[in-house]
């Protein structure tokens, strides 16, 4: 067969005719996402945490430091830690932490937490507008472009990940930003420069983002060497430009790691000892594993063969770029300890790679019409797979596996020493762990089982939880599904039982009273708690009033925050707010003795005798109480010895 005359990537801009489709491809997937998000989830990642505490600690303290409290997965003694991921995030997120703060002063919204999930929302939004554009850039029609655009939306795990906070959403835009920047450059002449510039900037920041993502410089910088035009030292000049902000960027992420860990090089990884798993187990998992496969949380994949086929035939220098980016990032994630990107739905890291896939896998499909039906088909089979993944938390799975505390044997090797034990010779592993490799607790099996159960009544109505439930065990692959204990959880864990009945979606929850549903995690208040804690450990007193201050305003926890910001205003020499704090915490809770004993003090410090006297005699006696007993007696009843000699003996 003789091969099809390549088409030139070259194109004149976008003409006015294609911003109506593009503007309803902005309302069908801007429409189906505000359906489909829920702010319950945000913040509970801590992963995500860290990254929050660590925007937060930039916007508010000019620091990169944060609480040790931030750090769930290792809890350490000294009052701050730096984070190892990425400060491509925290940056990003100085923009809602600006609005949710203006929006609190000038109109008392507390409630700007809903403000930081949609962060990932407008990020996988604008991707999905990205894929479209692409395509049109690389002359597929629409139906093509609107295929790939929505085969990413919700088509793929793209879609869980509107409600949380991991990066990877961002991760993604930069890199399909800086590949359509770089169409762009090839089609300008006048602002040649400009393009590479900005697709030069994009990609690194996605390595600001990511550490790891600097292995997709080769495949972008190969794309634009074979596409570059005219002479060997215009196309030297070419790459130069596009290096000068990678350059810039490598720089800042060298100079974040001397600040934060005191090397140029060090990322706080330690990563040569973590890329420890076996290759073939972790290609397996990732691209073919019912787990954690790719094909299985983004069907759409099986028609990038064919579109190959076609990208060999009209656009290699594409094909060569596809295949460099996928094995860049695919083989350092199959080797890395934690392949399957730890609790998540679907191969987390290979989320970046996501755009790309989406946009070739429908190359083929605009070449030969007659793929256009299967493709359809897999489109509809991700779309109904990923639902899964919106309607339930992605661990809610893990942990009803996990009830009976049972380990399964497997032969699982890569996986850190903590995280098995090791019985007869055996390596025993939690199901949250063993669902990475075992079929029968795939996520996408056990979220369809959970589903059937929570409407359809099987085995029995979820409702029934709060009663009598009538069965206690069924066996589920090589766990048993507790449902005893399942039952007594939902009882004593409400907001447990609300995210196994319900998505939680921020639109449901439009007609129901907040008592109701799980509504924003409070995420900027407890990290304002926590960094209240960092500065009183430091003893930097001014910071930790108005961390605790602004937590308090947001109403995190105020009985908790009460004696810590009575604490703070005494060590300030304010004793008189210190004492209205004390006497607020202690109408609720009497017999604090500890805040009572401060209370006493702070009153005794404003001169207030009588009431600090009060105070004093409702704590037990020692030495130190009787002493101050004895003084205050004195101070209200001069030269009345008899008085003193009482108060000390009572």
């Amino acid at each position: 067969m003789k091969p099809a005359k390549a088409k030139p990537i070259a194109k004149p801009p976008a003409q006015p005719k294609d911003r109506k489709p593009l503007a309803i491809l902005f309302g069908i997937v801007a429409l189906g996402y505000l359906l489909s998000f829920s702010g319950a989830r945000y913040g509970r990642i801590s992963d995500g945490k860290e990254m929050f505490a660590t925007a937060l600690s930039i916007y508010e303290f000019n620091a990169l430091a944060i609480p040790s409290g931030s750090l769930a997965q290792d809890p350490q003694s000294k009052p701050e830690i730096y984070s190892k991921y990425g400060i491509g995030l925290p940056l990003v997120l100085q923009i809602p932490l600006f609005v949710a703060d203006h929006c609190q002063s000038w109109f008392g919204w507390k409630n700007g937490d809903y403000l930081f999930p949609l962060t990932n929302l407008i990020l996988n939004l604008l991707t999905a507008l990205l894929i479209a554009v692409c395509a049109r850039r690389l002359q597929l029609g629409w139906w093509a472009a609107y295929g790939a655009a929505l085969a990413f939306a919700f088509g793929s795990f793209a879609w869980p990940y509107i409600s949380y906070d991991f990066s990877e959403p961002l991760q993604a835009f930069c890199l399909i930003s800086a590949f359509w920047a770089l169409l762009r450059a090839f089609q300008s002449n006048q602002r040649l420069w400009a393009w590479l510039l900005l697709a030069g900037f994009l990609l690194g920041y996605a390595v600001l983002a990511k550490t790891l993502l600097v292995v997709t410089i080769l495949p972008f910088t190969v794309y634009l060497w074979l596409n570059s035009r005219g002479s060997l030292g215009r196309k030297f000049m070419a790459q130069a430009v596009f290096g000068i902000p990678l350059a810039c960027c490598g720089a800042v992420i060298g100079l974040l790691n001397y600040m934060r860990f005191g090397s140029f090089l060090d990322t706080g990884y330690h990563a040569g000892s973590y890329f420890i798993t076996p290759l073939w187990q972790g290609l397996y998992g990732l691209l073919a594993g019912p787990s954690k496969g790719l094909p299985w949380y983004a069907p759409l994949v099986l028609m990038l063969p064919l579109s190959c086929y076609w990208l060999y035939k009209c656009r290699r220098s594409e094909l060569a770029f596809l295949c460099l980016l996928c094995g860049t990032l695919i083989l350092p994630v199959a080797k890395w300890w934690s392949w399957e990107g730890g609790a998540s739905w679907g191969p987390r890291l290979l989320y970046p790679l996501l755009p790309f896939l989406m946009l070739f896998s429908v190359y083929g499909t605009d070449r030969w019409k007659r793929a256009r039906i299967p493709a359809a088909l897999l489109l509809a089979l991700g779309i109904t797979v990923n639902v899964l993944g919106v309607l339930f938390y992605f661990s809610a799975w893990g942990n009803v596996c996990g009830l009976n505390g049972d380990l399964i044997a497997l032969n699982a090797r890569g996986r850190l020493k903590g995280e098995y034990q090791v019985k007869d010779g055996k390596m025993l592993f939690a199901p949250y762990i063993a669902m990475n490799y075992v079929p029968a607790l795939s996520p996408v099996r056990g979220h369809a089982w959970v589903l059937r159960w929570r409407y359809f009544d099987v085995p029995f109505p979820m409702s029934s939880m709060l009663g009598q439930v009538p069965i206690s065990k069924i066996p589920f692959g090589p766990v048993a599904i507790n449902f005893e204990k399942l039952s007594q959880l939902a009882k004593d864990y409400p907001s447990f039982f609300r995210e196994m009945t319900t998505a939680e979606l921020l639109i449901s929850n439009v007609s129901r009273p907040s008592s109701s549903h799980l509504g924003p995690f409070p995420i900027r208040n407890k990290v304002y708690a926590e960094n209240g804690d960092r500065f009183a450990a430091k003893k930097d007193f001014p910071r930790a009033y108005y961390a605790y201050g602004k937590a308090y305003d947001l109403e995190y926890d105020k009985q908790k925050l009460l004696p810590k910001l009575g604490s703070t205003c005494f060590s300030l020499g304010r004793f008189e707010e210190a004492g209205r704090y004390f006497d607020q915490y202690l109408a609720g809770f009497p017999s604090d003795q500890n805040v009572r004993l401060f209370y006493a003090r702070a009153l005794e410090a404003t001169q207030q005798y009588a009431r600090s006297l009060e105070q004093y005699r409702q704590l037990p006696r020692t030495d130190l109480i009787d002493e101050r007993i004895a003084a205050l007696t004195g101070m209200l009843n001069p030269g009345s010895r008899s008085t003193i000699q009482r108060e000390i003996k009572k």
